[in-house]
């Protein structure tokens, strides 16, 4: 149920993203709007990334897992930013997408552990 009320909310932020951006900052933060739409996908794959995280694979008592898949997407995360730094692209735009990708990866490794693991899943 959360997946489709995500996905509207999502919608509804890139549609009223101008709107927004002017209501909460004025005209002069309209240049944000890109920005804004393109961490979008965050708000998507942030919450399936949470519910893989502590609520499945750390209830089975796997907690180390969690803690490593946090740690992964973190360093990669400093790496991008440090790569981004030594190349002199250093932007906003860049920043979001390697927030973006950061997401994906702790999304994706959490995914990994959960199928690892979802056999352990017992139901009483």
């Amino acid at each position: 149920i959360f997946i489709p009320l995500i996905i509207i909310g999502s919608i509804a932020t890139y549609l009223l993203a101008p709107l927004g951006i002017k209501i909460l900052g004025g005209t002069k933060y309209t240049l944000a709007v890109p920005i804004l739409r393109m961490l979008i996908p965050c708000l998507i794959i942030s919450f399936p990334a949470m519910i893989f995280g502590w609520p499945t694979v750390g209830a089975i008592g796997d907690p180390k897992d969690v803690t490593k898949s946090t740690i992964i997407s973190i360093i990669l995360n400093i790496i991008m930013l440090i790569f981004l730094i030594i190349i002199n692209k250093f932007t906003l735009t860049n920043i979001a997408i390697v927030r973006v990708l950061t997401e994906m990866i702790l999304f994706l490794t959490r995914y990994r552990y959960f199928r690892k693991y979802k056999t352990e899943f017992v139901e009483e």
